[in-house]
């Protein structure tokens, strides 16, 4: 890693990112030498859950939770296919 990068230490990928890069999630960037969430504030999933979907179920049962998710890829190191398989996520560097 040279002085132009900055890691990323958000998730267990370790993204070296330059200026303007976007890291492997796609909702990081380096801006003026810090990591920054560029998806902060943009909703993708807005939902009112049943509590007991949520780790929460024993407080407030039979209560409702607004549920929020924005964009990012998976950081686990391997995904599953809609037909059970496994596959290798690309490499950061697939994306530089």
């Amino acid at each position: 890693m040279n002085r132009e990068q900055v890691l990323c230490d958000v998730c267990p990928k370790f993204c070296k990112l330059r200026e303007g890069q976007i890291g492997f999630c796609r909702a990081r960037s380096n801006i003026g030498g810090r990591i920054v969430p560029i998806n902060y504030g943009q909703a993708t999933s807005l939902a009112l859950d049943p509590i007991e979907k949520k780790p929460l179920m024993r407080f407030c049962s039979g209560t409702y939770i607004l549920s929020y998710g924005s964009y990012a890829l998976p950081v686990l190191p391997e995904c599953v296919d809609f037909d059970g398989g496994t596959r290798q996520l690309p490499s950061p560097l697939d994306y530089a």
